[in-house]
């Protein structure tokens, strides 16, 4: 028992049971000789349900880069010379380009990017002996997938490449120009989107896009990577070459290498070169290390070694007693007792009073059987001038006038007619019955009393606000009384035909202004 207990409590601090964690790990080494991507799936499932702040501070990284670079950008319009590759004599389709990017990473495979790519694109079509010419800015928000990471078999080394695909959309500001290529009109212009002729608006056109892409980086240094990159854009437009056919979309291409700086504390790494499952892997084989030291028993007599004195022999061993009460931990259900305590023969401190505080807390040794105490043993005595409203006590209250049944003298009772109040009545939501939780100390009080005084009953009068009908008031009062009847027969097993329960509705507000303190149950102890 005591192992459970100290296995648990270490593995709190995780997160996670100690019997799924075992049962993990058996299986875990049984799968990892047969089937590594099984293993993979169990060291997964595993592992999810430790503490995510614990595997992954971000803090410990560097989550932000910045980027730059240039390359190649290719128009992929109605006025194109081919289909699948850019023409570069008379008219070169490769036209150069660059972009700067700032990108957050979320988790080690996961980044979002914000991206401005400047460049200009063109297109040839020698058959209609034409030409354009776009002016391109363009502004993107995207999503870097790491594969590397997302894809990662707890591989245990490091790498320098790492791979990513990219899903994002944008805007498009761009103007362009359709010329003639050659002959006695060459450059002359045939039509434009932009530049204010053709009755057409002098600005740019703005049109969305959504984007793909691809790369590839090489991790240089801490602080610095090299990367290949390219983008498909897809307009959604067919304005790009200032031709308007058929109303097949335009697009262009972007593929350029560029550096990535990251930014962050210097002895820091990139947030998306940790591998997840590596990060997982060793945090459970930590876990698991821990488990195998507290269960070892290597003299084989039954005891862990953690429990045994060094000079512990197969013939002779000795188990721990951690709080020196004289009885061993692993039989031991109170293994943390205080001090010189005296306690049973399963370790557990004596109570002599029987008041539910043991003798090494209680300041008062001796209370008598029935008396309500507080946590340090003392019997709880409230003054009318003094008591608080968070203490329950049935001996010294002040009698209601009216009711017939009980009055207090000093800490017992006498029957001459009246009936005593508890001073801490239970509330509720509105339009609700149900019993919270932190009256639970509240009624376990009354149970004690009731259970103390075999003779005594209990009245449980149930009060609503004004919001509703007066009819419909009565009923939920009534309704709540019931409830913290069940509540106390279900719970402190107090027989049903000790408690009365009645409503009086709206009929005894206690506020006219705050409703909260009329929706309450009060009781009332009667012979």
């Amino acid at each position: 028992m005591a192992i459970h207990k100290l296995i648990t409590v270490d593995c709190l601090k995780y997160g996670v049971s100690i019997e799924k964690l075992y049962v993990n790990l058996q299986k875990l080494q049984s799968t990892m000789t047969r089937n590594y991507l099984a293993a993979v799936i169990m060291l997964v499932s595993t592992t999810t349900t430790l503490n995510a702040q614990t595997l992954m501070n971000q803090k410990n990284y560097k989550t932000w880069s910045i980027g730059f670079g240039g390359g190649y950008l290719i128009g992929r319009a109605d006025v194109k010379q081919y289909d699948w590759y850019p023409a570069s004599s008379y008219q070169n389709e490769r036209r150069f380009g660059f972009h700067g990017e700032v990108t957050k990473q979320i988790s080690p495979a996961l980044g979002i990017q914000g991206m401005v790519l400047r460049g200009n694109a063109t297109g040839t079509l020698r058959a209609k002996n034409q030409f354009y010419d776009a002016d391109i800015w363009d502004y993107s928000l995207n999503a870097v997938i790491n594969l590397r990471n997302l894809l990662s078999l707890g591989v245990q080394k490091k790498y320098k490449f790492s791979y990513s695909f990219t899903l994002g959309a944008g805007l498009s500001q761009f103007k362009t120009k359709l010329k003639y290529l050659d002959g006695l009109q060459k450059n002359q212009t045939i039509n434009s989107f932009g530049y204010g002729e053709f009755g057409g608006p002098n600005k740019r056109t703005a049109e969305s896009f959504l984007t793909l892409g691809a790369g590839l980086k090489y991790s240089i240094n801490k602080d610095f990577d090299l990367g290949f990159d390219v983008y498909y854009r897809s307009l959604n437009s067919d304005k790009l070459d200032a031709v308007v056919l058929d109303g097949n979309n335009d697009s262009y291409i972007f593929a350029g290498v560029g550096i990535t700086y990251h930014l962050g504390k210097r002895n820091s790494i990139p947030y998306e070169r940790v591998d997840p499952t590596n990060k997982m892997y060793e945090q459970l084989q930590a876990l698991q290390n821990k488990v195998d030291s507290i269960t070892r028993d290597s003299d084989g007599n039954g005891i862990p070694d953690i429990y045994e004195r060094k000079d512990a022999t197969a013939s002779t061993p000795f188990a721990v007693d951690t709080d020196k009460d004289g009885v061993v931990d692993d039989k031991d259900k109170e293994p943390f007792s205080n001090k010189e305590a005296k306690v049973d023969t399963q370790g557990k401190e004596l109570d002599d009073d029987e008041d539910g505080i043991p003798n090494s807390k209680d300041l008062e040794p001796n209370t008598p059987k029935g008396n309500l105490v507080n946590f340090q043993g003392k019997t709880i005595v409230a003054e009318n001038k003094n008591a608080k409203d968070d203490q329950f006590d049935f001996n010294n209250q002040t009698p209601i006038p009216g009711n017939k049944n009980v009055t207090t003298t000093g800490g017992s009772y006498k029957s001459t007619g009246m009936a005593v109040v508890n001073r801490v009545p239970v509330y509720f939501n509105l339009n609700n019955a149900a019993v919270s939780s932190k009256y639970n100390e509240n009624l376990a009080q009354i149970a004690l009393f009731l259970k103390a005084n075999p003779d005594a009953k209990l009245r449980i009068i149930g009060h609503a606000d004004p919001t509703a009908s007066a009819q419909y008031n009565y009923q939920l009062g009534l309704r709540r009384a019931n409830i913290v009847k069940q509540y106390l027969v279900q719970n402190f097993r107090i027989k049903a035909d000790r408690i009365i329960t009645e409503s009086r509705g709206e009929t005894e507000l206690l506020s006219p202004t705050i409703n909260e303190v009329n929706r309450r149950v009060e009781v009332e102890i009667v012979r």
